[in-house]
Order: structure tokens, then sequence, then C-alpha cells
């Protein structure tokens, strides 16, 4: 599969599917005329379905390249961040280096998990939500829940985006020194 193709999957679709799922089944659970209607308005609603399923995944894509852009300054003097970026995308080498595919598909799943550190916080409330609707007696139980684990998650995605973001610094600083590009 070509790599936008790939990462646009990753980083905002799949987020953004994942986001808005708990409250578009609220929103049919809650809203008969959704329900009855759906056959009728079948193409506007699917249409509008996956516009939504676009912008909240731009927003989190959005979230999380803040996140990076935050990360990246602050390991800019260990890692020389910005330079070893630039001597990266300046390097010229005739062969595809295994290197070059490695450091693609870091940042395909750095931003997949920066992505899905929001996604799942969206997803997690709105499951609360949902379980909460479906089980009033419990709303304080499910509620806890969905915000718990919309912190436990995020927080889970967060760790899982830096370790990448830092693997991918050292990778890309490493490349780079090894093909000769840097200069100091």
């Amino acid at each position: 599969m070509p790599i936008n193709l790939t990462r646009s999957l990753l980083a905002v679709l799949i987020p953004g599917l994942v986001s808005i799922m708990p409250w578009v089944i609220l929103a049919g659970l809650h809203f008969n005329s959704l329900q009855g209607g759906y056959h009728e308005f079948a193409f506007v609603l699917n249409v509008m379905g996956f516009a939504i399923v676009v912008v909240v995944g731009a927003l989190c894509q959005s979230i999380g390249s803040y996140a990076e852009r935050r990360w990246d300054d602050e390991r800019d003097e260990e890692y020389r961040v910005d330079h070893y970026w630039y001597a990266y995308l300046a390097l010229n080498c005739a062969k595809d280096a295994v290197g070059f595919r490695y450091i693609s598909r870091l940042a395909t799943s750095m931003f997949f998990e920066l992505s899905m550190m929001t996604a799942s916080v969206f997803f997690a409330i709105g499951f609360g939500i949902l379980l909460a609707s479906l089980a009033p007696s419990q709303w304080i139980l499910w509620s806890a829940l969905g915000i718990g684990s919309g912190i436990a998650s995020a927080l889970a995605f967060r760790k899982q985006a830096r370790d990448t973001h830092q693997t991918l610094c050292v990778t890309r600083q490493e490349l780079v020194d090894r093909l000769g590009a840097a200069t100091p």
C-alpha cells in the first residue's frame, strides 16, 4: 500500500472512526428518526459520517502534531532534532537504504500513536456515556470507567509515541552520521 495512503488511514481515518463510533451508536439509539430515516437518507448520512470521521481524525492528528513539536523542542539539545531532520531530508542516496524504510515505519507508527492518544479519550468518554445510557442505575460506574479508561489509554499512547519519537530521533541521527551527511 502506498505510504501516503497508509499514513492517512492510520493517522486520520482510523483515529477519527474510533473517536466517533460510540457517539454514532449513542445517537442511533436515542434518536429514532435517525434509525427510521437512514434508508431514505443513506447517501447523505454516509457522506456526512465520512466527513465527520475525517474532521475528527484531522483534529486528533493536529493535537498529536503539537505534542510531537513540543517533544522536538525538548529533545533538540540532546539530539539536535532540527539539524538532523534537515540533514536527513537533504540526503541523496542512489539506493534505498533499509534505514529510510525503518524511519518511515517509525514515523507512521508515531503518527498513529499520537492520533490515538486523543482518539482514545473521545472513544472512552463516549463509550462510558453509552454504557451509562444503557444502564442508568450504574451511571457513576460507567462514567468513571469511561473517564478513567480515557485517561489511561491516552497516557499509554502518549508513552508509546514518546518512546517512538526518541527512537526516531536516534535512528535519524545515526543514519545521517553513518552516511556522512551531517556537518557539525
